[in-house]
């Protein structure tokens, strides 16, 4: 319940660089209809994901999935990020909660009433779990109406210093 919306995302924007656009191919997917993820560890780097498919982001999940919890998953590689700065991953748009893990570790949530916030951006303040080098992300989206997922781009802000996280930014 991290995440930072209307008002402080205008002030986080207005204080932070893009550093970096997280690809939109090379997810992986998987709907999650029983909620078994959680408990399975669907999170974790080492989970197996052979029979999981290919998505993009930046798009609905369409046939894919259907009302539900459905999963993205992927490795990236961050490039340098500015030091001494905090880090967020600014999300455009996901239909409608998510959970965010990084390389297993829980991160962050966004969680608002679905018919305020399916359609707006947020952002997760990530400073010192998303780092330079590879990270393995593990997203879990849940949609109670038709088709959600991640359907707008994925961004990588830096921007104030580490010392002002108790003052949002």
């Amino acid at each position: 319940k991290n995440a930072i919306y209307e008002k402080n995302l205008e002030t986080l924007l207005a204080a932070t660089e893009n550093v970096f656009d997280l690809p939109k191919d090379g997810w992986r997917f998987k709907m999650d209809k029983q909620d078994v993820g959680p408990g399975d560890g669907w999170h974790l780097p080492a989970s197996p994901m052979e029979d999981w498919l290919e998505i993009e982001t930046e798009a609905f999940w369409g046939s894919k999935g259907g009302a539900g919890a459905g999963w993205y998953r992927r490795d990236i590689d961050v490039p340098a990020l500015p030091e001494g700065k905090r880090v967020y991953l600014h999300f455009g748009t996901v239909d409608e909660q998510m959970v965010l893990w990084i390389d297993g570790e829980h991160v962050g949530d966004y969680d608002r009433d679905p018919d305020e916030g399916w359609d707006q951006p947020f952002a997760i303040d990530v400073t010192g779990k998303l780092t330079t080098g590879k990270h393995h992300l593990a997203v879990r989206v849940h949609n109670r109406i038709a088709a959600g997922g991640i359907w707008k781009p994925v961004s990588v802000r830096a921007g104030g210093d580490t010392a002002d996280a108790e003052e949002g930014l």
